[in-house]
């Protein structure tokens, strides 16, 4: 994992995991694709001491905020700074499980004052809403969308509009009747069972490819 503490608060999470490569889940900052789009979608936080520990912040974020790609990533992760370790908790974290991990280091014999100060520290650090936005995936292709015409099944909400998506969810429903959204459900139900469903969408992708 990229930040050492976690261990003690997520001991089973599946993304301490390596894969077979030898490498992690979380992707390489600098490797990321599309870099303007994905790395706006990520806050840097120079409140850091260490370089290492502000990139893997922003890797957690990426993981976190649902992002999937084939960029390089992490083989292995560097010791950090133990105020940077409480920084990321505190930013992740309640404060009781801060206090938590606190007493865990202090019991298990790691250098008192060293902890303590870098508790101290970081006291001023606000929990941070990392999962939230996702990463937009503007160019990412709908299922079927050779057949199907999401915009008449779906709230559409283009890219550029992705920080208003309340205001359009508001618009579309304002717009229908109430007849025309339940017309909608039914259309809806209906594009399931005959393109979607597990055993029909193969059917209905086999007939695109051919």
């Amino acid at each position: 994992m990229p930040f050492v503490f976690l261990r003690y608060l997520q001991p089973t999470h599946y993304f301490r995991l390596f894969s077979k490569a030898g490498v992690s889940v979380f992707p390489k900052v600098t490797k990321l694709p599309d870099i303007i789009i994905i790395i706006n979608q990520l806050q840097e936080d120079a409140g850091y001491v260490s370089e290492h520990a502000r990139d893997y912040d922003m890797s957690w974020q990426a993981v976190q905020k649902g992002y999937i790609g084939t960029a390089e990533t992490y083989a292995e992760f560097k010791p950090l700074p133990v105020v940077d370790e409480y920084r990321f908790i505190r930013k992740n974290f309640h404060a009781a499980w801060v206090f938590y991990v606190l007493l865990l280091r202090l019991f298990s014999f790691h250098h008192p004052i060293r902890e303590l100060q870098a508790w101290i520290r970081t006291r001023g650090v606000a929990r941070a809403a990392i999962g939230s936005p996702s990463i937009a995936y503007p160019d990412c292709a709908l299922p079927l969308d050779s057949v199907i015409n999401w915009k008449k099944h779906v709230v559409w909400v283009e890219y550029k509009d992705r920080k208003n998506v309340a205001q359009k969810v508001f618009e579309f429903h304002n717009a229908l009747t109430e007849k025309e959204f339940i017309d909608l459900q039914h259309t809806n139900r209906k594009l399931w069972e005959e393109k979607l469903a597990l055993g029909k969408f193969f059917k209905s992708l086999q007939n695109v490819i051919q």
